[in-house]
């Protein structure tokens, strides 16, 4: 896959050189025209941390060997997952219109940047769809001739975005409190373990409890009736589930390095539009600790229960 790749690719960094130049030979099989490179500086309490984070830098731009335009947005001090990428993709945004973004432990296959080129051209100008990812946790559930569906759910290991639809972004949630009162949550949950779950992310991103942006950007998404774009196959697998992750230090997850595949081409667009109901459900068991069983056994147990009164009132 020679030649000029013309849509830009965002490149987050932080501390661990093996990973990252991993992840960026992926990159250099592509020749991407634009490379934004966003770096967060060392924890002043981690011995080494900042030599490790001096050797991740060198190494990337050591081995960009192609005819590239390479801008860099490196912080001298430790802003935190969340602070350091949001602002990194607010000053991607200044200069682009789209881009797709990797962090250093999102391993893609080969054929995730033609898919997210090819789909940031197909919905450029649709309002609705506010992210492409390249990850896909339950396999086709409900999609056998599509190329990809449409979700709920934004999936941030190895995706992509444009300018129109990051601007939604809202650090502060200044409305969650609200929203939580009317139970709008109910609206993108499916179980009460996947309302339970992601009541509590955003009350602890909300309450900076919790240092992410991730969570933050899902809630940003769902707060503007956004819809996200899954491929019908795993196209990034995350190889940083060890003690050096920041969010992801279990390595026994079954997330953790997942097998990719390549993406077929053209691809085949969905037949109808509506939200993949059937894989949302998968996803959120599967990810979010919720069972799409909980809510029939919750209604049947309420009739048994309605059932029960009546009987004990009719042999009264």
């Amino acid at each position: 896959m020679n030649g000029t790749f013309n849509t830009p690719i965002a490149f987050i960094l932080f501390n661990r050189p093996i990973h990252t130049a991993r992840v960026l030979q992926a990159i250099r099989q592509v020749h991407p025209k634009r490379l934004f490179l966003i770096a967060d500086g060392p924890r002043v309490h981690k011995a080494g941390e900042s030599t490790l984070c001096r050797k991740t830098r060198k190494a990337v731009e050591e081995a960009i060997d192609w005819d590239c335009q390479v801008h860099h947005n490196y912080s001298q001090e430790n802003l935190g997952c969340r602070q350091r990428i949001a602002s990194g993709l607010h000053w991607v945004f200044e200069h682009t219109e789209r881009a797709i973004i990797l962090e250093d432990d999102c391993l893609p296959h080969p054929t995730f940047f033609h898919f997210c080129a090819e789909l940031l051209d197909a919905y450029a100008d649709d309002e609705s769809i506010m992210s492409i990812s390249g990850n896909n946790f339950v396999g086709k559930k409900g999609c056998p001739e599509a190329s990809y569906y449409y979700s709920q759910y934004m999936h941030c290991w190895g995706w992509a975005t444009w300018r129109r639809a990051w601007q939604h972004y809202d650090d502060t949630m200044k409305d969650w409190p609200e929203r939580d009162k009317e139970n709008w949550l109910k609206k993108f949950t499916f179980s009460r373990g996947g309302y339970n779950k992601w009541k509590s992310y955003f009350d602890q991103v909300y309450n900076r409890q919790l240092d992410t942006w991730d969570f933050v950007w899902t809630y940003s998404i769902w707060a503007y009736n956004g819809w996200n774009i899954l491929p019908d196959r795993n196209l990034v697998s995350n190889i940083g589930f060890d003690a050096a992750g920041t969010h992801t230090q279990k390595s026994n997850s079954q997330r953790s390095n997942m097998p990719v595949h390549s993406m077929s081409f053209p691809l085949c667009h969905p037949r109808e539009r509506k939200l993949n109901k059937k894989a949302d459900v998968a996803t959120e068991r599967f990810l979010f600790g919720g069972s799409h069983l909980l809510k029939p056994l919750y209604q049947l147990g309420k009739s048994i229960h309605k059932r029960t009164n009546v009987l004990k009132g009719i042999l009264r």
